[in-house]
């Protein structure tokens, strides 16, 4: 049990150094409309997945994807250089699907809810 706390603290924290840094650290494009939801870190702590939503439409996700693979090895250096690991856990970005459908089911509710209070 150990490890697993030992990898989510570090989840955590790789987590937190990279919305701050696409908060205001990273000036080339308004990475503001990028929230990071989620990091899982391997056992061995050699790689990180980082989960992220984004605001706007599907260019907007487009774009941002690309941006973060750019911006990757800026985002690694500067956890490494905060976390002083051994290795560096290797970024991968994925889209949040979540976040989207979060929405799509609150929308659902909503319709739902307006049609029985139609029909009585």
């Amino acid at each position: 049990m150990k490890n697993f706390d030992r990898s989510q603290r570090v989840a955590d924290a790789i987590k937190r150094i990279v919305a701050e840094a696409l908060q205001g650290e990273i000036k080339d494009f308004d990475m503001t409309r990028i929230t990071v939801t989620q990091c899982v870190v391997t056992r061995d702590l050699s790689e990180a997945t980082i989960g992220y939503s984004v605001l706007g439409s599907d260019e907007d996700r487009k774009e941002s994807a690309t941006r973060l693979s750019k911006v990757a090895g800026f985002l690694q250096r500067r956890i490494g250089d905060e976390l002083r690991l051994r290795q560096t856990p290797r970024l991968h970005f994925k889209y949040d699907e979540s976040v989207i459908e979060s929405a799509r089911l609150d929308e659902l509710f909503h319709q739902i809810d307006k049609e029985r209070k139609d029909d009585e």
